[in-house]
Formats: C-alpha cells, sequence, structure tokens
C-alpha cells in the first residue's frame, strides 16, 4: 500500500530535496579548491565571457570566491556566487587565484544572455550592433581639469609588471606594441618614421635600442586604427578589415588576436558631443580588453580641448589610476610650444619632420608627439622587464 504522508510533510521533503540539490554546485565548487578574490576596487561579474553581457554581480576589493570553472582560454573563470539566477563570470586578469587554475574543469557560459541594458544618460554608437543606443555615464568633473602637474612619461606600478607577465604567458610577444586610436594615430604620421628611417635621434640617440626592439610596430597599420575611428567604434565588426579579420570580429578583438601585442597605446582624441560620459565607458572597454589579453594599456592625453573643460583628458587620466596603468601626458608635452602645438583649429597638430639633431623641430607638435611617445613606450617596455 501506498505510504500518506501528510502536506507539512510532503513540503518538509521537498524542501530537503530542494536543499540538496543547490548544495551540489557549491560541492563541485569546492571540490575544484581554486578561488578568485579581487584586487581592484570594485568590478562587475558579467553572465558570459564577455565585457558587453549582461552584468549578473557588483564585487568588491578583498572578496574571495570559490571558482566552478574557467574559459577555454583562460581568461575568464565562473565563480560561485549564491543566491544569483544566473552564471557570474570574472576577469581572472581583476584578482588573484588561489590554487590550481588548470585543475579547473573549462565550461562554456549559458547561452542567451543579452547584451548590458541602458543604464544611465549618454548615447554612442553599440558596440554589438553599431546601432545607436543609451550607454552608462558618470558625472561630469565638478570644474576643469588640465593634467599639467602629471609627468609627461609613464612610471610603471607592479599592476602594469604583472599584466606583462601574463601576456607573455599568454603568448604575446614581447616585440610588439599595437596602436588604438583615431586620426592622430594613422600611418604615416604617427610613430611610422622609425620603421622608415627618416629620422634623426641628436640628444635622444638612447631611443634607438627601443626602436630597434619593436622594429615592424612603428609603421604597422593597426587594424584599430583608422582616419573616423573613435572609442566606440573599434568595437564594431563592420569596420574591421574584412580581409584580416573573423566574421563579426570587431577591430580591436582582430588586432589584438592578429598582432599579439605586449603593450597598446591608446590615443582617442575624437567623441561626439563633448561629453566625456560616454567616452569613459568605451575607453574602460578598450583598457579592459587589452588587461584581459595580457597587453599592458598605455593611455595618451590629448593636445586639445574642444570640450571646453578638460573633460576627457579628467577621463583618460581618471582610468590609467583606477586601473593603475601607464599614462602618456601627451598634454603637458606641448604646452610649452607655440599655441600649445596646435593649429587656429584648436584640434589639428603643428607638423615637423622627426629629426631631433635640429632644434626648431621641437617647436612643433608632431616631431614632439613622436618623441614622447617612443619615451613612454622605451620606459614602459624597460619597466615591465626590469628584474
Amino acid at each position: 500500500m501506498p505510504v500518506v504522508t501528510s502536506p507539512r510533510v510532503r513540503r518538509a521533503l521537498a524542501a530537503a530535496v530542494l536543499f540538496m540539490l543547490l548544495a551540489l554546485p557549491l560541492q563541485a565548487a569546492a571540490a575544484t579548491g581554486v578561488t578568485f578574490t579581487l584586487a581592484r576596487k570594485s568590478a562587475f561579474a558579467h553572465t558570459t565571457t564577455d565585457m558587453l553581457s549582461q552584468r549578473a554581480a557588483s564585487l568588491f576589493q578583498g572578496q574571495t570566491y570559490a571558482v566552478t570553472g574557467r574559459s577555454a582560454d583562460s581568461l575568464w573563470v565562473r565563480l560561485d556566487m549564491a543566491g544569483l539566477h544566473t552564471e557570474a563570470w570574472i576577469l581572472v586578469a581583476f584578482g588573484t587565484i588561489s590554487g590550481d587554475l588548470a585543475r579547473v574543469p573549462v565550461v562554456t557560459p549559458s547561452a542567451g544572455a543579452a547584451p548590458t541594458a541602458a543604464i544611465s544618460a549618454g548615447t554612442g554608437v553599440s558596440a554589438t550592433t553599431g546601432l545607436t543606443t543609451t550607454v552608462e555615464a558618470t558625472p561630469l568633473p565638478a570644474s576643469s581639469y588640465f593634467p599639467t602637474d602629471l609627468p609627461v612619461i609613464p612610471t610603471v606600478s607592479q599592476t602594469a609588471r604583472d599584466i606583462y607577465q601574463r601576456g607573455l604567458a599568454l603568448g604575446n610577444n614581447p616585440n610588439a606594441f599595437s596602436k588604438v586610436g583615431d586620426c592622430q594615430s594613422v600611418v604615416p604620421y604617427f610613430l611610422a618614421a622609425f620603421d622608415y628611417g627618416n629620422y634623426a635621434l641628436g640628444p635622444y640617440a638612447g631611443l634607438q635600442a627601443t626602436i630597434d626592439n619593436f622594429s615592424g610596430s612603428w609603421a604597422r597599420e593597426s587594424i584599430a586604427t583608422n582616419r573616423g575611428f573613435n572609442v566606440a567604434t573599434v568595437f564594431v565588426p563592420l569596420w574591421a578589415d574584412p580581409e584580416r579579420c573573423l566574421r563579426n570580429e570587431s577591430p580591436l578583438a582582430c588586432e589584438l588576436r592578429l598582432n599579439r601585442p605586449s603593450f597598446v597605446l591608446i590615443t582617442m582624441e575624437t567623441w561626439w558631443g563633448g561629453d566625456p560620459s560616454g567616452y569613459e565607458s568605451y575607453l574602460r572597454r578598450i583598457v579592459e580588453a587589452a588587461i584581459a589579453r595580457g597587453s599592458v594599456p598605455i593611455l595618451g592625453t590629448k593636445a586639445d580641448n574642444i570640450e571646453g573643460n578638460g573633460g576627457i583628458n579628467g577621463v583618460i587620466v581618471k582610468l590609467a589610476q583606477e586601473y593603475d596603468v601607464p599614462l602618456w601626458n601627451f598634454w603637458a608635452a606641448v604646452q610649452p610650444l607655440p599655441n600649445h602645438g596646435l593649429h587656429p583649429d584648436g584640434f589639428h597638430l603643428t607638423w615637423e619632420r622627426n629629426y631631433y639633431d635640429n632644434p626648431a623641430n621641437l617647436q612643433y607638435a608632431w616631431p614632439i608627439r613622436n618623441l614622447t611617445a617612443a619615451q613612454a613606450i622605451e620606459a614602459v617596455w624597460r619597466g615591465v622587464s626590469a628584474p
């Protein structure tokens, strides 16, 4: 005869079964013996291994979670976060791993996670569709900001050294850097002379070793650099080179995959509307994409102030400090030049050849831009390579 139980007993049994089922993932997580501890002040976990996917949870510095899975390239780990109804993935580069990550099973994120929804004001170009969409915004600077007091050439932090070493482990080329930029970063104007041989170092002869080490990168036609680019379009597959890039691959992802750079020089001057809130959203994604691939981001400030209050340079400095990555302060480098190195339009840089044995050439912005960019790359390269 079937055993008859009361509704209360049946509910108790069901609850016990549900508890056992819920406990299974926790047991699996504990079995890996691997944990992730966030090293940044804060970060978002995402529903998939994509910075553009939906945010799953907020994490804060020092918090530790069991790792239940990893991506095939070991760039992302899945965290055990009780109470979530979605998976929680985060970049390994944002924290420290305790235990042997290689023993954690490779898992595929659950399908169907939607891209991040609109959060607050600000408009831009969607990184996935190329359509205009709302992007996250942060408050504008309370007052004008001009980073004249910060050094032109960056110093190197332990964070940058860690990113570099991790990139070498992932197979990055220590003799390669990539450019991510707009019209003021294109060949032949920006840095290409160091590959073409159209330069004279004069008192800066010590740069020759750096020029030799990165031979081929100076004049490289970066897929992530174009006259019409800004911080959003580098994420739009429509702008990628169809002959070199994979289907639906963005220019930035394509450049990082093909060149495998140890360093990424990011110099984006142009932005729509003059509002730096959307600029920050996309620049943040560029920085995080580089870090995820083990490429040290070098953020460059710009010479112009078309937005009026220095807000974009404020964002650039803010993110360099937040992510603890090198800052090349080009703004400070051009301040002593006639008209601050700008044409009357307030945007385009004054031009002269890269012959540094002629002091008169150092009164123009383009020679200063190429010189200080090369010096920044040298400082970061030597800084991360030092024992």
